[in-house]
């Protein structure tokens, strides 16, 4: 929720954190510390200034990190979550033209060609397959031990003392595993 409500649309106004007409002649200049602006005012950058490239970037931006949160608000493992990866590869494909490629008007407002757009497309819905299956790899260690420690009280033929002993180990297992309803320190 957090990208999809607050970050995807503030994204869009990063560029209002830098100054309109370029930082100058340095980037920082606060005593002692000195960086150069070798970025700003060079005369083959299509932007001049960082506040105009962020503000043409920021509508692009905005709509990947929107996607991105929800792909991330759908359950884990829901398959049909794999298609915001779509639009997601598009707007990214759109934001990497705009970032590294423009030289003219025309670039600006051109995108990709077709094979470079869907390998950005396909791109996008392998890294939300990966994402999924790394977010579902700690629920899937949670579920293993809650059915060992279910399994051990079934266990015919053991005392209790026993199988105490069992499920405390099994319990400091299920402790070191992140849980997301609240954070446990270990024994």
């Amino acid at each position: 929720m957090l990208l999809l409500l607050i970050l995807g649309p503030a994204v869009r106004f990063t560029y209002l954190l830098f100054p309109e007409r370029g930082f100058g002649e340095y980037l920082v200049n606060i005593g002692p510390i000195q960086v150069v602006n070798n970025i700003e005012g060079i005369d083959n950058w299509y932007y001049v200034y960082f506040y105009h490239y962020f503000y043409s970037i920021g509508e692009l931006l905005g709509p990947v990190v929107t996607f991105l949160g929800v792909f991330l608000l759908f359950p884990k493992k829901y398959y049909p979550s794999y298609l915001v990866g779509v639009p997601f590869g598009y707007y990214s494909s759109m934001l990497i033209h705009r970032m590294f490629f423009t030289q003219n008007n025309d670039d600006f407002y051109g995108s990709f060609q077709n094979a470079v757009s869907v390998a950005f497309i396909i791109f996008g819905i392998v890294l939300f397959f990966v994402t999924d299956k790394y977010l579902s790899r700690n629920e899937l260690k949670k579920q293993a031990v809650v059915a060992r420690i279910a399994g051990l009280i079934k266990v015919d033929g053991l005392s209790w003392g026993d199988k105490e002993a069992m499920l405390n180990e099994e319990a400091t297992k299920m402790i070191e595993v992140d849980n997301e309803l609240f954070n446990r320190k270990p024994i």
